[in-house]
């Protein structure tokens, strides 16, 4: 008997979370890994690149010229 409904939705998210989760465990994993061997070789960790920006910046950036 196949699922109808709200069950068969509840399993696709609860599916679509955990995949999520375990790309995002995976990218902390592979980043943790690249520091401890960055210091390894004496290095610090690497900069992130700032994505968010302030309201002020994105107003004059969409003001124009």
């Amino acid at each position: 008997m196949p699922a109808h409904g709200l069950s068969a939705i509840t399993v696709l998210l609860t599916c679509c979370l955990v995949v999520r989760n375990w790309r995002v465990l995976d990218a902390f994993e592979a980043r943790e890994a690249d520091d401890a061997r960055r210091a390894a070789n004496g290095l610090g960790p690497r900069r992130r690149k700032r994505r968010r920006h302030a309201l002020a910046e994105l107003a004059d950036a969409g003001a124009g010229p």
